[in-house]
């Protein structure tokens, strides 16, 4: 939580040196599929960053305000928010119409995300560094090891577009010089692309749909740059269309602009944008909910045994929120 609210006052800091008037009031975008632990510590950071929270919005939420609000393709129907982070991944079934647009089904992990193919790389780096007698795991100094990470990843940018990357710096005195093929290091991630297919078609199942029923996916995050998960995409949602008419990048942060426009107005006050002029009324927010990323209930003993349990769910999976149930 305290790197999480060093790294939220510097942005703030930064936007604060660009604009007229101080930022006092933020919107937070969580994954999707945060556990309520995860959830409670990103909460927390409003007492740290000192701003007041003015709500929050799912990030493949806050990604489809983006991309309806600037989208080039009008074509309505069945739309996979499909947002790739560091941490988690969040697959969102949207339904873009006339009527306004909706909510269907959503599924993530949050253990499969960006984190796991750079640990991937760092696992081929290090068996091709203990051949030249270096061993990454028993680096210590700091600075040595953020300089590593941030090596690993311009590597794995120049694998999203190249055949090989050179990987070179100075280690503890010992230099490491290495070629890494691409062939290579996709091979170590197979693991963790068939776990991403396995998520993909319990997507599918839980919306009870076929490839087909897609009109098109919306890349968020840019792990979707790697040609690796384009290519497992291609495979699972074959002559579906991927969109990239919103930067994966800033797509999440953009539609949680919008939402905090929505808050302002929901309040009689007046949205400015960066024109200082007012921002006109953005009735398609109304429509787009989160829904429940878990089942919610209560674990409970079988026949007083306590040792049988049972999980009895209240809310299940992918209700619209708000929701309130009791049993």
């Amino acid at each position: 939580a305290d790197c999480q609210a060093i790294v939220g006052r510097k942005l703030l800091d930064d936007a604060n040196t660009q604009l007229v008037d101080k930022i006092t009031d933020v919107v937070v975008a969580i994954p999707a599929h945060y556990t309520s632990d995860q959830r409670q510590v990103l909460m927390g950071l409003s007492s740290k960053l000192g701003c007041n929270v003015l709500g929050t919005v799912e990030e493949p939420v806050a990604a489809a305000h983006t991309y309806i609000a600037t989208r080039k393709s009008k074509e309505d129907g069945l739309h996979l928010i499909h947002d790739i982070g560091a941490g988690t991944t969040d697959l969102t079934i949207v339904d873009i119409s006339a009527a306004g647009p909706v909510n269907q089904v959503t599924k993530g992990r949050n253990d499969l995300g960006g984190r796991r193919f750079d640990h991937a790389l760092i696992e081929v780096i290090s068996r091709m560094a203990k051949s030249d007698g270096i061993d990454i795991d028993a680096i210590t100094d700091t600075t040595t090891l953020h300089e590593f990470h941030i090596k690993v990843t311009q590597a794995k940018h120049t694998l999203s577009q190249a055949d090989k990357a050179l990987f070179y710096m100075n280690i503890e005195g010992k230099v490491l010089k290495l070629e890494i093929e691409k062939a290579d290091f996709e091979k170590a991630c197979e693991p963790i692309l068939d776990e991403y297919e396995d998520l993909v078609r319990e997507l599918l199942a839980s919306a009870e749909l076929q490839p087909s029923g897609i009109k098109a996916v919306i890349p968020v995050g840019p792990s979707n740059r790697m040609p690796m998960i384009q290519q497992r995409l291609a495979k699972i949602l074959p002559d579906v269309p991927v969109r990239f008419e919103v930067d994966p990048v800033t797509a999440v942060a953009q539609g949680a602009a919008l939402v905090a426009v929505k808050f302002v107005q929901q309040d009689g006050d007046t949205a400015i944008g960066k024109d200082r002029k007012p921002i006109r009324a953005l009735p398609e927010l109304a429509t787009l909910r989160a829904v429940s990323t878990h089942a919610l209930g209560c674990e409970h003993h079988i026949g007083g045994d306590e040792n049988s349990n049972a999980f009895a769910v209240i809310i299940p999976e992918n209700a619209p929120l708000p929701i309130s149930a009791s049993d």
